[in-house]
């Protein structure tokens, strides 16, 4: 498959469909062809932070779990989390890059550019990303907690690789957001 192009929308997330991750952040009907190349890159960003967080085989095995809009079972919970967390992660990636995206009255940009703390105060910017990080630290920490069986469920946990140096390779949650530790587990 070709590298896509800039205002391709063969990007896909990994846990809903395209349609519905855009309509979710509020960017459905975007067709700026440079703001979608930011959201593909935003879209693949998180699309390997995933993997890196949970493993690709956690990952894939909760993109694989049924969709349900009232999720009820073990694996729709951690479906319907995946799908929040994603949503989250993207627009964490996207409000440095395009903050008016972000502002709650599209219609009056303009007017209203200078007015909104997301745009004119930076701590507001800082206050916000923060509250994003937390839900998408505590949502990925979620993720990684084993399903239990016994209630017709699989059971899916997170393997962690050793390295080089024959030591565990986790994710770990800290205050610096989500990092890469090595080191005996």
């Amino acid at each position: 498959m070709a590298d896509p192009t800039p205002g391709d929308n063969t990007v896909l997330p990994l846990f809903q469909t395209r349609d519905f991750l855009l309509n979710t952040i509020r960017m459905e009907t975007t067709t700026d062809v440079q703001t979608l190349a930011l959201v593909n890159q935003a879209i693949t960003d998180v699309r390997l932070e995933f993997y890196e967080a949970l493993g690709v085989s956690r990952t894939l095995a909760i993109a694989a779990y049924t969709y349900s809009p009232t999720p009820t079972t073990s694996e729709e919970i951690l479906k319907a989390r995946a799908q929040v967390a994603e949503a989250y992660w993207v627009i964490y990636k996207l409000v440095p890059l395009l903050p008016s995206y972000f502002i709650e009255n599209h219609q009056n940009l303009n007017e209203n550019f200078n007015s909104e703390p997301l745009t004119r105060d930076s701590s507001q910017v800082k206050a916000y990303m923060e509250t994003l990080k937390q839900a998408i630290t505590r949502n990925i920490g979620q993720l990684m907690v084993p399903i239990e069986a016994g209630d017709g469920e699989s059971a899916v946990g997170l393997i962690q690789p050793l390295d080089d140096n024959g030591e565990h390779a986790a994710y770990i949650v800290d205050d610096n957001f989500i990092g890469l530790y090595r080191g005996p587990v």
